[in-house]
């Protein structure tokens, strides 16, 4: 389980009994568990402004006997477009807000779900785009006959998958036929390979005496790649091969069909 660093409390809906005897134990629970609290004033309406603030322990003192909910609430016709949902989620990533814990009825649990499906999204690629990093680092150090090996060997794993990996893209997308995606996919591995194999691509490239310049290769580090329903499985192996031939690591987005 994630253990959050970073969280925020929010009351969204109509006010109820209760709401300010379940902000002041989520806070303090959270002061109490090491975790920095922030608190959401007027539900989603104020996560989409921003109206964000730190809490402490005293800032839920004397609050058991107000009706209402300190937080304030509201209901928020914004918040239930997509585009509410992708800029509440900007939000609280602005604000390093790694755990939201939400205080109301159905509508803003529904709500609290369509918001948490971006935020393990968000979440996934920034694990992702980590571990990439990391695997990077230890690509950069690998001279030009590592990175060789490693670039053969991907294609020779998916030279040897290039029919069932066909059929699977056919079955999923609908688009195009088994024949021709075996043969993109044995393009993408077999002649890719055999046209950048030669190629130096890191350390020393080129040396020009009279002129006293150096080509020197060096990695980009992390490439982001999205990968097209049409092609999402040669797409995905010929990239494969260019990012690592560089020394670089690549984190790949497919598409919602694919």
């Amino acid at each position: 389980m994630k253990e959050f660093k970073r969280i925020g409390v929010l009351t969204s809906g109509g006010d109820a009994p209760g709401m300010n005897a379940a902000v002041r134990a989520a806070v303090r629970k959270g002061l109490s568990m090491g975790m920095e609290v922030y608190g959401i004033e007027r539900g989603y309406e104020g996560l989409l402004d921003g109206d964000i603030k730190k809490m402490e322990w005293k800032s839920v003192g004397d609050i058991l006997q107000r009706g209402g909910t300190m937080l304030r609430t509201a209901r928020s016709e914004r918040f239930m477009t997509p585009e509410g949902q992708d800029h509440a989620a900007k939000m609280l990533d602005t604000f390093g807000i790694e755990g939201l814990i939400v205080i109301g009825g159905d509508g803003s649990f529904r709500g609290s779900m369509e918001l948490d499906k971006d935020l393990q999204a968000r979440q996934q690629s920034r694990d992702l785009a980590r571990q990439a990093e990391q695997a990077q680092k230890v690509l950069a150090q690998m001279p030009q006959e590592k990175l060789n090996a490693i670039v053969q060997a991907v294609a020779d794993a998916f030279s040897k998958a290039a029919p069932e990996l066909a059929e699977l893209a056919v079955r999923e997308t609908g688009f195009g036929n088994v024949e021709d995606k075996i043969t993109k996919n044995q393009f993408a591995s077999r002649q890719v390979w055999e046209a950048c194999a030669p190629l130096k691509t890191v350390g020393v490239l080129k040396e020009v005496p009279g002129e006293k310049l150096w080509e020197v290769g060096v990695p980009v580090g992390v490439i982001a790649a999205i990968v097209p329903s049409t092609n999402p499985t040669s797409t995905v192996c010929y990239k494969a091969m260019i990012a690592l031939k560089a020394g670089n690591s690549i984190v790949f987005s497919p598409h919602p069909k694919a």
